[in-house]
Parts: C-alpha cells; structure tokens; sequence
C-alpha cells in the first residue's frame, strides 16, 4: 500500500515538473502557427514560374506577354516579373533598346524581381533581355535570325551558361515543351549519307 502510494505521488509530482514544459512547448507551437498564418497572409498572390511561359512553335516556349505577376522560383522565394507586347522582361522595348541581351534564365532575370536586374541597373543605358529560363544556345541563335533585321546598330550580347547550356544544346524536349535542338556532326553527317533529311536546328 505504501509502495502504491509512493508511486502516486511520484507520478503527480513528475507531471507537476513536465507540467511547465508542456506549457512551454504548446506556447511555442501557438507563436509559430500564428507567423505562419502572419506570413501567408502578408505573402502576395503568386504562380509557379512555368505558368509564366507559353508555346512558341519556333523556340517551344516563350514569356508570355503583357505580364504583371509574381511567381514563385525554384528556391522557395517570391519574385515580380513584367514583360512587354512581345513576352520579354521589362516594360523597355526591343526597339528602344542600345543593347540587347540574348540567353537563357540569366537574360531572362529569373529570381530577380524586374526592375532589380542587370537591366535597370543604370538607367543611363537602354539594355534589353531577350530569353527566358531554360533556353539554350540553339535557341538565342534563333533569337538572333529572327530578330537580325531588329538589331541592326545595336550591341547584341550573348549569355551563355557553361553548366548546362551545352549539354541543353542537344536535348530535344524541356519539361513539358518541346525544344529545338543541335546534333553531334557524326550524326547528322551519317543522316545525310543515309538520304534523312529531317535535322533541326
């Protein structure tokens, strides 16, 4: 009996102790659902970035245009894009533009918000992006054929993204879009021999 009664008052008193602990810990969790609650509510409303894009039968996808959105990037973090009538970053028109920046996600400005990229940086230069994330040098070579006419006068420059840009160069899709894509020499050079004439660019 005297052992059951030890017992007992042991457990009381072992739940008085833990009893601040829980009390803390339930604290913590209440102020941590609350900035959680705070920051979804301060956070702007935004898209994931490839909503950001459309098909392009040419190059397999561009920005869209006339865009004023936020979206969310592939670190977690929020940014604020604007693009032109014709889908590239910024409000500053091709034709306004000194120098043009053709390329991929860096051209583009992904995870900067406009206005925050190389592009505005000084306002005494009219600089242009022309890109957009994932692109790869094949298609900044279309870039330049299609818009040759256009960048008469100006200073065309070329982004090119060592890390992935060539090995992007030979693959024929990009996520869900499909791209244009390069050969390897050897193999076009055997397609030619073999009379097969469908080579992309």
């Amino acid at each position: 009996m005297i052992r059951v009664l030890v017992a007992a008052v042991m457990a009381i008193l072992s739940w008085i102790v833990l009893l601040p602990a829980f009390a803390l810990a339930g604290m913590v969790w209440v102020f941590v659902a609350c900035v959680h609650a705070l920051g979804r509510w301060w956070e702007p409303k935004y898209v994931p970035w490839t909503d950001l894009m459309t098909f392009d039968q040419r190059l397999g996808w561009r920005p869209r245009s006339d865009l004023d959105a936020n979206y969310l990037a592939q670190n977690d973090d929020i940014y604020h894009v604007v693009t032109d009538r014709e889908g590239w970053a910024g409000r500053r028109s091709l034709d306004d533009s000194e120098v043009v920046v053709i390329g991929d996600s860096f051209a583009f400005g992904y995870g900067v918000d406009t206005g925050s990229s190389f592009a505005d940086l000084n306002p005494k230069l009219a600089i242009k992006g022309i890109g957009a994330p994932g692109y790869s040098m094949v298609q900044s070579v279309l870039l330049m054929e299609n818009l040759a006419g256009r960048l008469a006068g100006k200073l065309v420059v070329c982004f090119v993204c060592l890390e992935n840009d060539l090995e992007d160069n030979l693959s024929p899709a990009m996520g869900r879009y499909s791209a244009p894509f390069a050969r390897p020499s050897d193999v076009v050079a055997i397609e030619r021999a073999l009379g097969m004439n469908n080579t992309r660019a």
